[in-house]
């Protein structure tokens, strides 16, 4: 999860303990990604992931503000292991900033490859005819999935039925094949592809911190 840094200046550590040496200093507006709280000698310290790759760790008292559409029910702005405790209670499996290299690898490596050549081509269809199925099967994964990398069953059934009657209506009507990748596989293929996409993002926004 990723958060903007409220405090004029906060001193980034190398290890939980204020004497361990100072990595880096954020400054207000400064962006992070969280890792895990953890409480140290009754100190509450907060793992954070700096644009190159690295950990380390700030003061858990250090006040944030949540980079998100979503509302707080008490207040955007709170301390930061607040806003990492609750994260953590509320996990899936990727962080919020993965979501769209997740989703791009679904629609990219799920969609356009992955997916063809095994459901489609499993039934007989040719490469182009299964692109229509093979992408309203990743939309399916689209609406299941949250930002947070948890699966709202509340949409993912609807978009299920609504996928499987479609491919039934126009299998009826047209006398050809279709399919939906759907089940447990279809979950594992999907998840898969949508790593590889987070891998690869992350690969990149890696070495474009380098080149800076």
């Amino acid at each position: 999860m990723k958060v903007k840094i409220l405090d004029e200046n906060v001193t980034v550590y190398a290890d939980m303990d204020l004497n361990t040496p100072a990595l880096t200093e954020l400054v207000a507006g400064n962006e992070v990604e969280l890792g895990k709280t953890t409480k140290k000698l009754g100190v509450q310290w907060v793992e954070v992931i700096l644009p190159n790759g690295q950990h380390s760790y700030i003061p858990g008292d250090t006040m944030v503000e949540k980079i998100t559409g979503e509302m707080f029910k008490q207040s955007d702005h709170m301390p930061v292991s607040a806003i990492a405790t609750r994260e953590t209670a509320t996990r899936g499996m990727f962080k919020d900033s993965d979501y769209t290299p997740f989703m791009l690898g679904v629609f990219i490596i799920g969609g356009l490859l992955v997916i063809p050549f095994t459901w489609g081509l499993g039934v007989g269809m040719g490469y182009f005819a299964t692109l229509p199925w093979s992408i309203g099967s990743c939309i399916m994964y689209l609406i299941a999935f949250r930002r947070n990398g948890t699966i709202s069953w509340g949409r993912a059934i609807p978009a299920i039925v609504t996928i499987l009657i479609a491919a039934r209506v126009y299998a009826q009507n047209t006398g050809k094949p279709t399919f939906a990748a759907g089940g447990i596989l279809g979950l594992i293929v999907i998840i898969a592809c949508g790593y590889t996409g987070i891998a690869i993002g992350r690969l990149g926004r890696r070495r474009e911190w380098h080149t800076r």
